[in-house]
Order: C-alpha cells, then sequence, then structure tokens
C-alpha cells in the first residue's frame, strides 16, 4: 500500500507514541498489579489503594488495546509512506508480510 506519502499521518503518530508510553508505564510500574495478587492470596482480600493501583494498571493494559485496534484501523485505511529503496532485502520483505500491520 505504498504511495507518494512522505510520512505517516499526525494521527498515526499520536496513537503511536501514547501506546508507547502506557506500555512502558505498565512494564516499569507493575508494582500494584503484583501487590494485590500478594494480598487477595494472603489475606483474601486488598487495600483500597491497592485495588486502586491494580485497577490503573488493568486500565492502562485496556488503552493499550483499544489505541492498537484504533492505529490498525488507520493503519488499513490510510496510505504509508513508500518503502526506503536502500533496505535490505530482509526488511522489505518483512515490511510486505501481513504481521506487519499489527507490528508498524
Amino acid at each position: 500500500m505504498a504511495s507518494d506519502t512522505v510520512s505517516y499521518s499526525a494521527s498515526q503518530r499520536i496513537l503511536h507514541w501514547l501506546v508507547v508510553l502506557l506500555v512502558f508505564f505498565n512494564l516499569l510500574l507493575p508494582d500494584g498489579m503484583e501487590e494485590w495478587k500478594e494480598a487477595v492470596e494472603h489475606s483474601g482480600a486488598a487495600t483500597a489503594e491497592q485495588l486502586a493501583s491494580a485497577n490503573l494498571h488493568a486500565y492502562a493494559g485496556i488503552a493499550i488495546l483499544v489505541l492498537t485496534l484504533c492505529r490498525l484501523v488507520l493503519r488499513l485505511t490510510m496510505k504509508s509512506p513508500a518503502l526506503p529503496t536502500q533496505e535490505p532485502p530482509f526488511f522489505r520483505l518483512a515490511a510486505r508480510s501481513p504481521m506487519s500491520c499489527f507490528i508498524c
């Protein structure tokens, strides 16, 4: 789906970076979910703070899913920039693969 566009649209770039930030948030701050799980396993209940922290982690994960689906829809409906001619053949093949829509 190469075209004469020079770069991805602003909405595609914004969604990309929002997903990146949310993924890093969940990777770097998983403590809330872990503390909630341990509290429930040991005492059968969690504090309000543990529950709120676990919910924040879960909501970030749900947001990642929704934003990724939006990215996929945009990627399939909007034009994408042409592939660079100097790319190695393997990279060009990977960019044309069906899974590239999920990665890009």
